[in-house]
């Protein structure tokens, strides 16, 4: 596990996406995952990964569509 600390980049980033509809907390939490260079952002917030189709840095996931992915 590794955690991280609030940064300006963490912070502009979410700025970003909560100007593109995403939540506050979703937005924050979004952003410190690209922060710390995951792969995959597992949410069941249908409206989430809608939203979140145009990053492009991390794949925004319903759990059942990881399993599925990474099971392969």
């Amino acid at each position: 596990m590794v955690d991280t600390g609030e940064t300006k980049e963490i912070l502009e980033k979410a700025k970003r996406f909560h100007l593109i509809g995403i939540q506050s907390k979703d937005s924050i939490h979004l952003a410190c995952a690209i922060a710390m260079r995951c792969t995959y952002f597992i949410t069941t917030d249908d409206d989430l990964i809608k939203k979140a189709l145009g990053i492009m840095k991390i794949k925004v996931i319903d759990p059942i569509s990881f399993i599925k992915e990474t099971a392969k």
